[in-house]
């Protein structure tokens, strides 16, 4: 019997200035990890890999090992330090993950997906996992839904997929999602994930409150607007787990475990971050009597009242996200053939002079609008095609699970 003691936080560490007071808030953290006594930590949000390395030499004494999932354009911002070995290590990167165009959101750019990392534990092998799901933006016009609910998918199924090789496996991370939203069902029911403050508090949870670690209103950086429309805050960073086929686990303490402002001692009365840290103690033992691996697997697919429900919602999300899709081409295609008109009307002789101002002005209009035609071209072809191919296949995974006689045969 051992205690696993796991630590998750989005750090919300964006360089260049707009993560306000990020250095001194990174080298805080740093601090309390570092008389901390956790056995797994994931960050999220670490976008600057200074702050990975900053964090990482204050804490090496106490967590050796540590892996920088550092893929897409800008990086994932995920990590992972251990106390214990880390044997393992991959990257799933999301087939969906926003828009290029929505650079004032910047999902697009990083390379947000699933870390993961097969950790020895005291004889036992621990399948972890990190990952930080696209934003939500605007709750009443989440043009995202279809992206997120994509994510949890695949997440929800590497997991279901490759617990049965680990004597615990544990997802932890800023998802995006409350509970009542469709992603945290399919991530819960799907790989029958166990999320570790609502074991613990399963009321509380039945209502949709507490425990809310996103615009919480004693935060410092919780926007006036955030105030109004999320009162108490939201929950929307967790810890969950599964057991493996010769295990069994439960929480015992799942909390919040930082304080509301920094340490007067850094002269910053900030928090930690925009988000709030959760934290939890997992007791992991041997299950009695002889395993069945094989009888594991078909129970994790067995058919559950509740998966189909949240499973059926998931496709008609996907299904609106596809219609979106096909609106977006035509959109796209469309404004692309009259920036095409455009650009070839500027070649008419009304516009040939000898005057260099004039001149110069056509020439950056002409520019401007051959980029125009490039990005709408593609926008309204290759990568809308490629968001409609993985929505499909989406799409076709989540009928298939939706099957009710698939469930029942088992």
């Amino acid at each position: 019997m051992v205690e696993v003691k796991v630590f998750t936080l989005n750090i919300w560490g964006i360089g260049y200035g707009i993560s306000t007071e990020r250095n001194v808030r990174v080298k805080a953290i740093a601090d309390y990890l570092h008389q901390s006594d956790y056995d797994i930590v994931l960050l999220q949000e670490v976008w600057m890999p200074t702050d990975f390395h900053i964090i990482q030499k204050r804490i090496q004494e106490k967590f050796p090992q540590s892996y920088f999932f550092d893929n897409g354009i800008v990086g994932s911002g995920t990590c992972v330090f251990s106390r214990h070995t880390i044997l393992d290590t991959t990257f799933h990167e999301f087939s969906l993950n926003g828009y290029p165009h929505k650079i004032n959101h910047g999902d697009w750019f990083a390379g947000k997906g699933l870390g993961v990392c097969q950790i020895l534990f005291k004889g036992y092998i621990l399948n972890v996992f990190v990952s930080h799901l696209h934003a939500e933006y605007y709750r009443n016009q989440d043009i995202y839904l279809g992206h997120r609910v994509m994510q949890a998918l695949e997440a929800a199924q590497w997991i279901k997929l490759t617990s049965s090789g680990a004597d615990l496996t544990i997802y932890a991370g800023d998802f995006n999602t409350e509970p009542s939203d469709n992603p945290y069902a399919l991530i819960t029911q799907v790989s029958q994930l166990v999320d570790c403050w609502a074991e613990l508090n399963p009321e509380a949870a039945e209502r949709g409150k507490g425990g809310e670690t996103c615009a919480t209103p004693y935060n410092s950086y919780t926007l006036p607007e955030e105030r109004i429309e999320f009162p108490q805050g939201k929950r929307i960073d967790y810890i969950m787990y599964t057991n493996g086929p010769n295990t069994k686990a439960r929480t015992t303490e799942c909390r919040l475990p930082l304080p509301v402002r920094l340490p007067s001692s850094y002269e910053a009365p900030v928090s930690y971050s925009d988000h709030e840290a959760v934290t939890a103690t997992i007791l992991l033992e041997d299950s009695e009597g002889p395993s069945d691996s094989v009888k594991y697997r078909r129970q994790r697919s067995v058919y559950c009242e509740d998966r189909q429900k949240c499973v059926k919602e998931s496709v008609q999300l996907t299904k609106a996200a596809l219609k979106a899709a096909a609106w977006a081409q035509w959109y796209y295609g469309i404004l692309c053939a009259v920036l095409l008109i455009f650009f070839l009307g500027s070649f008419s002789a009304y516009f040939l002079t000898e005057n260099f101002i004039i001149d110069s002005v056509v020439f950056l209009v002409r520019m401007l609008l051959t980029l125009g035609i490039i990005y709408t071209l593609l926008m309204a072809s290759i990568l809308n095609k490629k968001e409609r191919n993985a929505l499909l296949g989406a799409k076709h995974t989540l009928e298939l699970m939706a099957s009710e006689s698939k469930y029942k045969s088992l």
